[in-house]
């Protein structure tokens, strides 16, 4: 709980410094009697918080599964932060862009001297100097941007997002799939080959030891690899792999065994066949 509270606050942190910074901006411009903040810029800020909440929800995009599933899954979370990162920095342009007008006349009413320190008095210099106004300044950071350029922009850009986060969700759940059928066609092996082992090695009759040895090298040495055909003599040899455990009787444990043994090299041959 403790550890999911953490992560929650370290996702909040850039909402928090963004939205402060943000907010604050706005409002020092109000507080000046500057008013009409252009349409774009709630766009730009709405994309924002959006490519951020992707980024967040990346992990609800990956099917759970072992490291290999993982190891594909990688692109997906770097997708994603590329996504934000390009949306943050596009987004920051067109808000400054939109609001080029608002810094300006920021920048006049502040009346910056030397003594507000190093930063202010270069902006007090830029502001005041020669030849550079205000105007000047307006002019060379150019004209807000259009509501329909940030939302044009902002939608080819998510766009490109979602086609890129399909196609790797895509290959993701594939390899999952892929992963979790090999899973199970491991399963005969490395559920029968280990209790046979123990089988072999608890054998006091050198005949019956000769024959759970035999019966364990073939199923060891099986094809890993299965399909339905091949399940279905599995099936059998697991069901009689019970009964071998519960033998007490010599002749049947032979019996059981050579029945095993035969099941288990059709199945092999069925599949090498195909093969």
């Amino acid at each position: 709980m403790k550890k999911q509270v953490l992560w929650i606050a370290l996702d909040a942190i850039f909402l928090i410094v963004f939205n402060v910074c943000f907010f604050v901006l706005l409002g020092g411009a109000k507080e000046r009697g500057i008013e009409g903040i252009p349409p774009s810029v709630w766009v730009s800020y709405g994309f924002i918080h959006f490519s951020y909440l992707l980024l967040l929800c990346t992990p609800l995009m990956v099917r759970r599964g072992n490291k290999a599933v993982a190891d594909y899954a990688r692109p997906l979370y770097v997708g994603t932060w590329i996504y934000f990162l390009v949306a943050l920095v596009v987004n920051l342009v067109f808000i400054l862009v939109s609001l080029n007008s608002t810094l300006v006349q920021l920048f006049q009413q502040l009346q910056l001297s030397p003594k507000s320190g190093l930063l202010a008095w270069l902006v007090n210099r830029l502001v005041n100097a020669d030849g550079i106004t205000a105007a000047w300044l307006l002019n060379l950071l150019g004209s807000p941007i259009s509501t329909g350029t940030a939302w044009v922009v902002n939608v080819i850009l998510a766009g490109l997002a979602a086609i890129y986060l399909i196609a790797n969700g895509l290959v993701n759940e594939d390899t999952a799939e892929k992963q979790e059928r090999h899973e199970q066609e491991l399963v005969y092996v490395k559920t029968a080959a280990p209790r046979l082992k123990a089988l072999v090695d608890g054998a006091t009759d050198k005949k019956v030891e000769a024959e759970l040895e035999k019966l364990y090298y073939t199923i060891n040495s099986s094809p890993l690899r299965s399909n339905e055909a091949a399940k279905s003599l599995e099936r059998q040899v697991l069901m009689m792999l019970n009964d071998l455990e519960d033998a007490t009787d010599k002749e049947d444990t032979l019996r059981i065994c050579d029945e095993m043994v035969k099941l288990a090299n059709r199945r092999n041959r069925m599949l090498n066949t195909k093969n």
